[in-house]
């Protein structure tokens, strides 16, 4: 059985772009989902049985819970204790499918964990406006997503399910919009993640930052602050 095995780090910080949680960060959405599905996708493209997941017993349970809802790949994926000596197919999980193949990068703080996922949140824009918008251009825009006809998008950007962007805004480029966000007239957002649930004040400039529930983290000065305005940012339950 043609086998890809999947190496996972460890890092699992006490935050989450995507919520508040603390996730591991191979369950991090990389713009449209979790980074360990884009490697079930290339699974799939490729031609792989069978998906083996090697991750360390520290996230091992929240992992399994993952696999289990793993449904909508027709491959049998599942957990392994250790990537065999011997197996060919094997890839650490701390890159895209599409990255080239580079060191393993150390993912030891949250800072660390921020910045490669900004650093991933790019590439796959780049990717997904490259390869996949000129043929799917709905990819780049969630279900019940409401853009106002004034709004400025400059590609590339990806823009999440059930957001709304007002009239004056801008997203993009290197822009990611999560589910559910609001971004209020005036707003300007380059090379910027907001995450699930943000409602972002009017005439607000973020560049170069990771917006999420109960931090601010500045990319190019590695600057993190767990502490956010709630007069300038808010957050809403997303259903």
């Amino acid at each position: 059985m043609k086998t890809l095995y999947l190496s996972l780090p460890e890092a699992s910080p006490d935050c989450s772009v995507t919520g508040g949680n603390a996730l591991p960060f191979v369950l991090w959405d990389v713009v449209d989902q979790p980074l360990l599905h884009h490697w079930f996708d290339y699974a799939i493209d490729e031609g792989y049985e069978r998906v083996a997941v090697a991750c360390p017993q520290a996230i091992r349970s929240i992992i399994e819970s993952a696999l289990a809802d793993a449904t909508l790949w027709p491959i049998d994926i599942g957990l392994c204790d250790e990537v065999p000596v011997e197996a060919a197919d094997w890839h650490p999980v701390d890159r895209l499918p599409t990255d080239p193949l580079e060191e393993s990068i150390g993912l030891t703080s949250v800072e660390d964990m921020l910045s490669r996922h900004a650093e991933l949140s790019r590439r796959r824009l780049n990717y997904v406006w490259t390869h996949l918008q000129p043929r799917y251009p709905f990819l780049v825009q969630g279900q019940g997503a409401y853009i106002h006809p004034d709004a400025v998008l400059i590609e590339p950007y990806w823009i999440g399910d059930r957001a709304e962007i007002d009239a004056g805004a801008q997203v993009g480029p290197f822009a990611v919009v999560g589910r559910g966000v609001r971004v209020r007239a005036g707003v300007r957002l380059d090379d910027t993640h907001i995450g699930e649930g943000a409602d972002l004040a009017e005439g607000l400039t973020f560049d170069g930052h990771t917006i999420a529930r109960g931090l601010v983290f500045n990319h190019r000065k590695r600057l993190l602050h767990r502490s956010i305005d709630p007069t300038l940012v808010r957050f809403r339950k997303v259903l």
